[in-house]
């Protein structure tokens, strides 16, 4: 809604200004929006931009309980011709987190007689000690991966807890096949962890055959990069004194968490 003037164009040059006049402007003028120092206003009814409509050429921030809302016939649009000209998050903002679950029915090994299919859980299953298996996973382009949880089943009661647990880890690999791994510290050099933490029984260790999760965090090499790399998960199955073999341990899924500065991403 736009002030009504206070008298018509034609009587600014013949009559004087009334006080009431004069107070009128000066309210009116109180309430305008200062486009040059800015300022907080509340209005009692939407604002509606029609004609040629509004150009942002900073940034615009929502905060509190703001919303926009876009349909069909009015949908929000970027210009722009970067891959950026999206909605993010604050610098400060924590970000999105988003999981990506995967089923490991299907890995890659150079060696498929130490691995069997498990129709009960779809998963695989190892048949020799240290069997070895690596496994894409999902993730979003743009991202932090954060960690990658492995959901596993010990196939067989154990008198004493394995030498060696399964170990794990998560590695990005270029297009000339060089991999890195994206965990340091309490990792090895290249990027290995054991299952942990160590039960102090085979009983423990066995857990009745149910489901049990190790979380791989993810520390270095996390930025996630479609264009550069691919991203795999590696296991290595449960070896030296204690450890079983067929029936061996159950390889479920994974489950990856990542942490996006947008709103949305490209998967």
């Amino acid at each position: 809604m736009h002030f009504n003037r206070e008298m018509p164009e034609t009587d600014w040059t013949t009559v004087p200004l009334a006080p009431a006049v004069i107070r009128n402007i000066d309210e009116k003028t109180a309430k305008a929006i200062n486009g040059d120092d800015g300022g907080a206003w509340t209005p009692s009814a939407p604002i509606e931009i029609d004609g040629a409509g509004m150009r942002a050429l900073s940034a615009w921030q929502l905060t509190g309980g703001a919303t926009i809302e876009a349909s069909d016939a009015a949908p929000i649009e970027f210009g722009g011709d970067s891959d950026e000209d999206v909605f993010g998050y604050d610098a400060a903002h924590s970000g999105r987190t988003r999981s990506a679950l995967t089923h490991l029915s299907e890995v890659y090994t150079a060696a498929p007689a130490t691995l069997t299919f498990d129709a009960a859980y779809s998963c695989v299953q190892a048949k020799a000690k240290g069997a070895r298996f690596l496994a894409p996973i999902r993730v979003l382009d743009g991202a932090t991966i954060s960690s990658v949880s492995f959901t596993i089943r010990v196939g067989q009661a154990h008198a004493s807890v394995p030498a060696e647990l399964p170990r794990f880890r998560v590695l990005r690999v270029d297009e000339d096949g060089n991999a890195e791994p994206l965990a340091s510290g309490d990792a090895d050099i290249d990027g290995w962890r054991y299952f942990a933490p160590k039960p102090s029984t085979g009983a423990a260790w066995y857990f009745g055959g149910n489901a049990q999760t190790f979380t791989y965090a993810c520390n270095q090499n996390s930025e996630v990069d479609l264009s550069r790399y691919a991203y795999f998960a590696e296991v290595i199955e449960e070896q030296g004194n204690g450890a079983m073999t067929t029936p061996g341990n159950r390889f479920v899924s994974l489950t990856v968490e990542c942490v996006s500065a947008r709103l949305s991403g490209r998967e």
